[in-house]
């Protein structure tokens, strides 16, 4: 590129808003799948961005084992995606899913030194659920 508001890092971080709009305008004319052909043809290591049901849908992932089945106190069974971290002789695996909303409050306040007496205030107060 000859443009000299980009000639070199220090210029491209000087107008990097002006640099990622032009950008994201060339990358508009084309979907996906044209730039990461473009990228791997030019030896670019590339790859897409999934959102939730692509990651759940890709072949790639499925074939990592990359999706996990686990109970939601609420939802009951739902996939989420498993752990990236893959070990020969140590399986890794997700547990339990994420906490509800207030389902630790008593715990961690508790090992922090709040009394049940307290706890049982804030939650009158709305504080905490």
């Amino acid at each position: 590129m000859a443009d000299p508001r980009f000639e070199n890092n220090t210029k491209r971080n000087e107008n990097v808003d002006l640099l990622e709009d032009l950008i994201e305008d060339v990358l508009k004319t084309q979907n996906m799948s044209y730039w990461l052909e473009k990228c791997e043809e030019a030896g670019v290591p590339a790859g897409p961005i999934n959102n939730f049901e692509d990651a759940m849908n890709d072949e790639h992932f499925i074939s990592r084992d990359m999706i996990q089945e686990i109970e939601h106190p609420i939802i009951g069974k739902m996939k989420t995606i498993a752990s990236p971290t893959k070990f020969s002789e140590t399986p890794c695996e997700i547990r339990f899913s994420s906490p509800t909303i207030g389902q630790n409050t008593d715990e961690v306040l508790s090992s922090i030194g709040f009394k049940s007496d307290q706890l049982s205030l804030f939650r009158e107060q709305g504080v905490i659920k």
